[in-house]
Formats: C-alpha cells, structure tokens, sequence
C-alpha cells in the first residue's frame, strides 16, 4: 500500500488546518494507556512501555518512501479526490502540503519513555510537538494529522508486550513452585501462534515483536526481519521447532492408505504408519506432532505405547499437540479441585455376572498424566512430576489467560509441573483486543498562538474521568519512593527535563535501543 502517506488519517483531519487559531504556530500532543478497564490480564494496573521506536522508524521511512522522494505533483491529485469526496465548491488547498514536501522531512520532535519500562496508567509513552525549521515553516497542523496512523500503528504493540508480561509472571510463579531449577523454560513456556488470525501485516508486526519482549518462542517468521529493521538484532531473536499440522498428517496417513489400498475405516492402522514414518524421518531434535486429527486418546494409548522405544532411542523431544476441545481438560484430565487436591471423575460399569468395577477413560486423566504413565519421568526438587525429556506436550487453542492459570493449577493438584506444557497463544488473545484495551489515546495540552502559550485539556461531564487529559506541557519523573508520576502544566524548563527522552526530531534519530536490552530491562 505505497500510496501517498498523507491519505493515512481520518477524514476530517483534512479540514482541521483552516480551523485552528489564527497565528498559530506550536501544538503539544501525547499519547498516553488511560485505564484499565477492558484489560485481557492481570497487571496491577501497570503497562509495558514497547514500540515507540519502531513507530518513529516505519513513520520516517513511510514518509521518505510515499511523500517526499514522490512527485510533488502526486498531491494534485489528492487535492481532486478531496475536492469531489468532500462536495467543495472550491478546490481543496494543499499549498501547505506542498510547502511540507519541500521541506523535505518530517518537523516534529518526539520524546518517549525508555522501552521495557513498566508505568502505572495515565502515564505518557510518548509525546509529539511541531518544531521551528530554520527556513521558517510552520506546521503545527502536522501534529494532530499524525495522531490517527500513529494510534493504530502503537496500541497493539504496547498491549502484546503488557499481555505476555502477564503471562511470564504466572509461568514463573508455577515453575518456581513445581519446578524451579527448570526456570529456563520461562523463555519459551509460551509461543506466539497468532499470525494467522491477525489482522494484516502491520498488525503481526506489532504484536509479534511485542509478544518477543516477554518470549522466544514463536511461529511468527516476520518478527526476525523486523526486529533487524526496528531494533537492530542481528541474530534471530525468536525460537521454534519442526511441527507438522491437519495437512501434512491427513496427507501422510491418506498417502498409506492409498498404497495398501485400505479405506478411512481402518485410519488407525494407517494414521499409525504415518506416526512411525515421521519419528524417523526426524530422529533427533524437537518435532512436534499434531495429534488429534482423528483420535487423540488412540494416538497417545495406542501409537505411543508402540513406538515407545522409537520416541526414547531419538535424540530428541517429541511434542504431542492436541488441537481442539477444552484445554484444561485434554491436558489435565476432567475432573475437579477441592481445598487443593484433584479428584478424578470416575465412571462404573457393571459386567453381567461380575461385580461393579471402574472403567479408567483417557480423558479422565488427560494427555500430561497419559504420557506419564506411558514414559514415566523424574521429581523436581520441590516433588512434582516431570515428563522424561523424550517427551513433552504442546496447547495451542483458545489459550488466554484464565486458562493458562487453570491449567498450571490442575497440574499442581494432580502433582505435575508446569513445565510439562508449553501453551500456544493465538489470536484467541493477541488479537481479541483493541485500542481501549488499556484505554490507548492520543490528546493535544498545550498550543502557541502568536507566541503566547496556551494549556489545553478535556474532560468530558459524561465520562467517568478515564478520558479526562493532562493539561499543558508534560513531564515523566520518579518520586522519592521510585515510583514513575506525571507533573503537567510544566514550563519548557521543566519538560525538557525527566524521563522522556528524544527518540525522532526533524528527519533523525536519538536515543536508540535493541529488542535484546528491552528484555533484559523487562525480564530481569
């Protein structure tokens, strides 16, 4: 989409030039995460400060690519399609685009908080102001005309980085209770398995490199290049493993059946075949099988218990994935807690001219306690079960997470560690949520018209006060407790100072991070 970059705002922003006050020079802006109150986690309140950088980046290089290295006679055209979209009787003045394209790059200064810095809510990320050019231009209107691609290219970062944050904290808590010295696995206890249901390339983008801040793993390819691009990592920043899906086993398992010219109702047979094929195809590594393309309980009661001495001679991990039904209660079994002990549902059956006796079902025990049974393994120094290292497990839909923190408390009542799982997080949560997700806006508080300084603010009579703004110009400090507060209606003294820091100011870039020092900052 290299169309002109002055198109990506809304609508109305278009007229808001002639609007402003007559001599006005200077607008003051800042985006700031207002409130919690739609959060898809557990924060305390708090969100994570990420992609600031990687929003001046893209904004500076759409900039340069679709407007200024572009014919100035391409905003002609923009002017039209306002003029006949708009119903103008006159034709729609772009002059200060124009004035703008000569210019040569973008005069706004942009400070923000150091990346991987965690804030309460009403805190700024980062603010946005018109500067002076040397040769006199002024264009304060490009601060608000900014504020629409700006907004939709940093809330889904910010709340991807404060989602997983949410989820390492409980994958921390669970292995530090059930398997401490396996703490390691906090990297990667959680994947990114959401690009598939996102919504287009800058949203993958975003979430995924945000995700990144708190995991390795993932399935999300692009978020290599673009934490090159945006955050100077030279090496892979992300982890993943050799998976198959629906596909490649229904393929496989048709593919031998079609050989010994058998049909679909003897797949067991088959489906097996191609269980084994697979094992040696890769006999050392990770490689992770989905496994419920037909019956997940034959495939693991049945298949695993033949290919046992297969799965333990590779040099390597086999990842048993179910895909579908309730996550807590494949891994974990159906059942119930109570006072913190798990108790099985059991089912009787009575055979003729023999006593009543239990019947155990799969599902009854779930895929973890399954493959216990089946492979055995150790107990963690703090007494919980520990699959052999040959084998392992994988969840990777609708995992959010309340189901997270049920799964990881259901293992703990049965006696399991955590670390027996890795959950895949899709857009199940990464995507089901928006910009009021932690309540992200951009607002205007200060103006200059013919020198003199103005702090504006709103605070609307019918809201609650969660979109009440600051007012004036702002600045980010600690108090004497370390605790990160805002001071507004500062003077230039005053915001010149604190913990916003210059990241883009007319065409350049200042104070620059990598992906790998935002994690050490957030993962300490």
């Amino acid at each position: 989409m290299n169309f002109l970059e002055i198109y990506w705002t809304d609508v109305y922003k278009t007229g808001h030039k002639p609007m402003l006050p007559v001599g006005s020079t200077l607008m003051y802006s800042n985006n700031t995460p207002r409130s919690g109150k739609h959060s898809n986690c557990p924060n305390d309140g708090e969100v994570v400060q990420f992609g600031q950088q990687k929003l001046v980046r893209k904004m500076k290089w759409d900039w340069d690519n679709n407007f200024f290295n572009r014919p100035i006679q391409e905003i002609d055209k923009f002017g039209e399609d306002m003029t006949m979209m708009l119903g103008l009787s006159e034709p729609y003045d772009v002059t200060h685009f124009k004035e703008l394209h000569k210019l040569g790059y973008l005069p706004v200064r942009i400070k923000a908080l150091e990346e991987g810095t965690v804030t309460p809510y009403k805190i700024p990320s980062f603010t946005i102001v018109n500067t002076q050019p040397l040769n006199g231009y002024v264009a304060d209107w490009i601060v608000n005309y900014l504020e629409t691609i700006l907004s939709a290219e940093f809330w889904q970062g910010q709340t991807s980085a404060t989602f997983v944050r949410s989820l390492r904290q409980l994958g921390k808590k669970w292995i530090m209770k059930t398997n401490p010295e396996a703490i390691g696995f906090l990297d990667f206890q959680f994947h990114d398995f959401s690009m598939r249901g996102m919504g287009g390339k800058s949203a993958i983008v975003n979430s995924g490199l945000g995700f990144a801040t708190g995991s390795r793993g993932s399935d999300t390819l692009p978020v290599i290049p673009a934490a090159r691009m945006y955050y100077d990592e030279v090496e892979p920043c992300i982890n993943s493993v050799i998976a198959s899906e629906h596909a490649i086993m229904c393929s496989l398992t048709g593919f031998f059946m079609q050989n010994a010219q058998g049909d679909w109702t003897k797949v067991g047979e088959f489906e097996y075949e191609m269980f084994v094929y697979l094992l040696k195809k890769f006999p050392s590594g990770i490689l992770s099988l989905v496994m419920d393309t037909f019956d997940l309980w034959r495939a693991i009661t049945e298949y695993c218990v033949k290919a046992k001495d297969l799965i333990m001679s590779r040099d390597g991990k086999l990842v048993i994935r179910p895909d579908s039904g309730d996550p807590v209660d494949i891994l974990c079994g159906i059942g119930f807690e109570e006072k913190g002990k798990y108790y099985k549902y059991n089912r009787i059956a009575q055979i003729p001219g023999e006593e009543k006796v239990e019947i155990s079902y799969p599902e009854h025990k779930g895929v973890i306690e399954l493959l216990w049974d089946i492979f055995g393994g150790t107990i963690s120094s703090t007494g919980y079960k520990v699959l052999d290292s040959h084998i392992g497990a994988i969840y990777g839909d609708s995992i959010n997470y309340d189901r997270s923190q049920k799964i990881f408390e259901r293992l703990d009542a049965k006696g399991f560690a955590s670390t027996n799982v890795v959950l895949g997080v899709g857009s199940y949560s990464l995507a089901f949520v928006t910009r009021d997700t932690h309540g992200s806006a951009q607002k205007a508080t200060y103006i200059e018209v013919n020198g003199i300084g103005i702090e504006i603010f709103k605070d609307p009579i019918t809201d609650g006060g969660v979109k009440k703004s600051a007012k004036g110009l702002l600045q980010v400090y600690k108090d004497e407790n370390n605790k990160i507060c805002l001071k507004d209606q500062c003077t230039w003294e005053e915001e010149g100072k604190g913990l916003l820091q210059i990241i883009f100011e007319d065409g350049q870039f200042y104070n620059e991070t990598t992906l790998t020092k935002i994690r050490e900052k957030l993962n300490n």
